[in-house]
C-alpha cells in the first residue's frame, strides 16, 4: 500500500524541485508522504519483530530469548514515540502538507533530539538483528 501511495506522491511532484511543482500538486504530494510515513513507521517494526521472533526458534537459552524480547520491546517504543512526534508535533495537523499561518509546533530541539535518538536506535536494532542472524542463515531445514 505504501508503495502505491509513494508512486502517487511521485506523480504529484515528489522528487522534483518544489519550484517546478504547482501549489495544488505539492499539497497532494505532501499528503501522500504523510500517509506513507504512517505505513512505514509500524511496517519497519513489524518486519524487525518478525525476524526477532524467527531468531528465537534457533536458540532456547534464556539470555538469547531475553535479548530478543528486549529488542522487540525497544523496537516498538521508538516508533510509538515517532508517531507521537508526528501527530502531536504541530497543530493543526494539516500544517504538514499546506502552509498554515497559525501553526503551533514543538520546539525544534525536542524533535531533533527525538529524531537523533530514533535513528540511532533504528541502526542499533538493525545491527543487533544482523549479528544475531548467523544461526538463521546456517540452520538446516
Amino acid at each position: 500500500m505504501a508503495y502505491f501511495i509513494s508512486v502517487t506522491a511521485s506523480i504529484y511532484g515528489w522528487g522534483r524541485h518544489s519550484y517546478y511543482v504547482d501549489k495544488a500538486s505539492r499539497t497532494k504530494a505532501l499528503k501522500c508522504l504523510f500517509a506513507v510515513v504512517c505505513f512505514w513507521i509500524p511496517g519497519i517494526s513489524f518486519m524487525r519483530t518478525t525476524v526477532a521472533v524467527a531468531l528465537m526458534r534457533y536458540n532456547n537459552q534464556k539470555w538469547w530469548t531475553w535479548t530478543l524480547w528486549f529488542v522487540i520491546v525497544l523496537q516498538w517504543i521508538v516508533p510509538i514515540g515517532a508517531a507521537i512526534v508526528l501527530f502531536a508535533g504541530c497543530r493543526p495537523l494539516r500544517s504538514f502538507w499546506e502552509p498554515v499561518p497559525s501553526v503551533k509546533c514543538w520546539d525544534k530541539s525536542h524533535t531533533t533530539k527525538w529524531s537523533k535518538f530514533g535513528i540511532g536506535m533504528s541502526y542499533e536494532h538493525s545491527i543487533r538483528i544482523t549479528q544475531s542472524s548467523p544461526p538463521l542463515l546456517s540452520a538446516k531445514p
